[in-house]
């Protein structure tokens, strides 16, 4: 976080001085300009002497002034341009660009270019940019399908609606989808409705039986929303005097579009089988959470001359605990178990399993136990319990059970 906020310091004060230096370059130049029309019209009116001696003192002195400016712009600019390179300096210093020992390189071959490339096609779509998708896949060879492009073209037609107040096409999607929007219990609808009679609100004591006669269309959703239809009911009191001094007033300062945008992306997408948010901002985002604490981890070991800690495919590197990075509950898709024992997240092949005892390692730490007893010698009698790693118990290894998550 310090990192970005120094990076941030210097990219203000670059803001700050482009700002200045605008203003600075437009003064100078009609100043410029103003010399220059002042001589012209000094010359065009005076009449000089043979020899032109005024003229050629009038012109040097001209010029000298003009030049004076010019050195000035150019002295800004050079200034603007140290503060420009002070901003890659900075990052250079506080962000690390080496990262080839934190990632597979195989991830960014050849053999993964289509699923990279689709990836980021999916991401523009979804953001509406169509014909930057269209791009993208005709470079790089992409089979996106019309019906692949018309979910992302819908709702993104829907959200620009949205932004421009305009409810109609959000309103048409959500009674054509109503009995799917019931049954995961979405309240995307009434919000869209609640949203249009505050729209209607914002006019004024001029609108209010066009308010009153909207307050039917909030009927149907009386015995799930009242208490909301209690306090839009009770806003039509103050509608006279103004609800900007009323106790409505917040009615009119929630920011209630950007709830009902945020809606309508989780519920429109979940039905269509989308992801809300696109997943390269995902990995984006997931990324510079856990990049810190992968690189903080890496200079440790190599500080101390240790080896790379990731030795297996899917090993996790020494020290745990210093990997454990909370991401938040909109980053949980799916459980994930690391072995205790052997630090690895288990897979399909080696699922986790319970202990008699209750305790849960994976599927091969369990066989690497079974096949070694308390002395270190190999053995594969099936009838030899095994110790759990944690507690006394003894567990048969046929009566451990695989866990799903």
């Amino acid at each position: 976080m310090e990192s970005l906020e120094s990076v941030e310091k210097e990219v203000e004060k670059v803001l700050s001085k482009f700002a200045g230096i605008d203003e600075n370059i437009i003064t100078s130049l009609e100043e410029i300009i103003e010399k220059i029309g002042s001589f012209k019209r000094k010359f065009d009116q005076e009449t000089f002497d043979e020899n032109g001696t005024t003229t050629a003192l009038d012109l040097k002195l001209y010029l000298k002034q003009v030049k004076e400016v010019i050195t000035k712009l150019s002295l800004e600019h050079k200034d603007l341009h140290a503060t420009v390179s002070k901003i890659g300096k900075t990052i250079d210093k506080n962000f690390m660009s080496d990262f080839h020992h934190i990632f597979s390189e195989k991830t960014f071959d050849s053999t993964n270019f289509q699923e990279i490339a689709q990836v980021i096609s999916d991401h523009f779509l979804q953001h509406g940019l169509i014909d930057v998708a269209n791009s993208l896949a005709q470079e790089a060879e992409l089979d996106v399908k019309d019906y692949n492009k018309e979910p992302y073209l819908q709702l993104y037609y829907i959200l620009e609606a949205l932004k421009n107040n305009n409810f109609q096409p959000a309103l048409e999607w959500v009674d054509k989808h109503r009995e799917e929007l019931q049954s995961i219990q979405s309240m995307l609808e009434f919000k869209i409705h609640r949203l249009q009679f505050i729209a209607i609100l914002r006019k004024g004591f001029s609108c209010q039986t066009e308010a009153i006669r909207y307050a039917h269309v909030l009927a149907p959703f009386a015995e799930r929303f009242i208490k909301d239809i209690q306090v839009l009911m009770g806003s039509l009191l103050y509608l006279r005097q103004g609800l900007d001094n009323s106790p409505y007033a917040f009615l009119l300062m929630e920011p209630v579009l950007e709830d009902v945008i945020d809606t309508f992306m989780k519920d429109s997408c979940k039905l269509l089988g989308l992801p809300a948010e696109s997943p390269l901002s995902t990995v984006m985002q997931v990324g510079c959470i856990t990049l810190p604490p992968l690189l903080a981890l890496n200079e440790f070991l190599y500080s101390k001359q240790l080896n790379s800690p990731w030795t297996v495919k899917e090993e996790l590197p020494f020290f745990p605990q210093q990997m454990e990075t909370e991401l938040g509950k909109h980053c949980r898709y799916h459980s994930v178990f690391a072995c205790p024992i052997l630090r690895q997240t288990t897979t399909v092949a080696n699922p986790p399993v319970r202990l008699v005892c209750g305790h849960i390692i994976s599927k091969d730490a369990l066989s690497k136990l079974a096949t070694m007893n308390k002395w270190g010698q190999l053995h594969s009698h099936p009838s030899i319990k095994v110790k759990c790693p944690y507690c006394p118990k003894e567990t048969l290894p046929s009566d451990a059970k695989q866990i799903y998550f």
